[in-house]
């Protein structure tokens, strides 16, 4: 990081996916990420740090950052964006993003671990980066008690329709 950052609530901001179990160890403003377990070859993975991060100032990201690496030859191109706007028609920054892979996914929406996690910038957009060809089903909700969970009560964001990834590898 370029500046000295808030250690809780970065790691509680970092996500990566598809979702494996990690540990994470500070060095100064750096941040090592290490897999429980290790990794699926053959696959692309992302990490990302969620606008919930912050400085010692209490300064947010404004957008989440997204790192991307694969464990085989090439990366997946797909993408998935859009924006969660507020029944008072507002953007809703921070709130979280889930999208389920329906290759592997049991139906139990807001219940089952997303393969995938983000959240929204400070104009309510949203992006998922090296997708793996699929359908996905997306969720968003704003985290009002901070559990990372989508509650009883809070906002939740459902599309009409699930959606079709088609990236090709890209080397």
């Amino acid at each position: 990081f370029s500046e000295a950052m808030d250690r809780q609530r970065v790691e509680q901001a970092v996500f990566v996916a598809p979702r494996v179990e990690i540990d994470m160890e500070w060095s100064g403003r750096q941040l090592r990420i290490q897999p429980r377990g290790g990794l699926t070859a053959g696959r692309t993975y992302v990490v990302t740090v969620g606008t919930d991060g912050r400085d010692l100032r209490g300064n947010r990201l404004e957008d989440s950052f997204h790192l991307a690496f694969a464990t085989g030859e090439q990366l997946d191109s797909g993408e998935l964006e859009g924006r969660i706007i507020g029944a008072d028609n507002t953007p809703q920054r921070g709130a979280y993003v889930w999208a389920y892979d329906l290759a592997s996914f049991d139906g139990r929406t807001a219940t089952d671990d997303p393969a995938y996690v983000t959240q929204t910038g400070t104009d309510g957009t949203y992006r998922f980066e090296r997708l793996a060809r699929g359908q996905y089903r997306v969720i968003g909700f704003v985290d009002g008690n901070r559990n990372q969970q989508p509650d009883s009560g809070e906002p939740l964001a459902l599309p009409s329709a699930d959606v079709d990834v088609a990236g090709q590898g890209a080397t």
